[in-house]
């Protein structure tokens, strides 16, 4: 499954927050790292790259402010073909999903050729690190609520915390069968 970093999930937030309102981009950095720093990691780079491209595909103009007291500024705005492209961007988004490949399902299907030992502490480490994030997506969803966000932001953690348990729940069966097995070989 794609994750955050790939084109259209950029494309999706850029013109589903220019689809909100015009924005200067400085005002989205800001919102990315106030409100959607858990869910949309983008540098500034990456923000006006991002920005700089769907302007040359016509989803995107901009607008000059200049005012005497500051710097001039660059207001950006969704056309009416950004608006069709965030749509169809964001039902295929939702809709097309790809079984996930996980990098720790190959590290399972080698576990034979590695050091059983060694693979169960990193095992281990691999679970303290899932317990810090499911501990981390409990606060973001504590700190959404309460300043009463909109019940569609408190889908996000909830999300992250089902697959933390999931993934919790999953490794500590993987831990207690490699721990039983070695038992059973000493």
């Amino acid at each position: 499954m794609a994750g955050f970093n790939t084109t259209m999930s950029k494309e999706v937030l850029l013109l589903g927050l220019l689809k909100r309102k015009p924005m200067y981009g400085y005002e989205i950095k800001q919102l990315v790292d106030e409100e959607l720093v858990h869910v949309a990691p983008i540098t500034s780079g990456s923000l006006y790259h991002n920005l700089k491209i769907l302007e040359k595909r016509g989803l995107v103009t901009k607008s000059v402010l200049k005012d005497t007291a500051h710097p001039e500024k660059q207001i950006y705005h969704i056309t009416d073909e950004g608006v069709r492209t965030f749509d169809s961007l964001l039902q295929e988004n939702i809709t097309n999903f790809e079984r996930p490949h996980l990098a720790l399902d190959i590290s399972f299907y080698f576990l034979r050729e590695s050091d059983a030992g060694q693979f169960l502490g990193q095992l281990r480490e691999l679970r303290v690190r899932l317990k810090e994030y499911h501990t981390e997506a409990e606060r973001f969803k504590d700190e959404l609520a309460s300043k009463g966000a909109p019940e569609n932001m408190l889908f996000i953690p909830a999300h992250y915390l089902a697959h933390s348990e999931a993934e919790i729940t999953f490794l500590e069966g993987i831990i207690g069968r490699l721990e039983a097995g070695r038992e059973g070989a000493a």
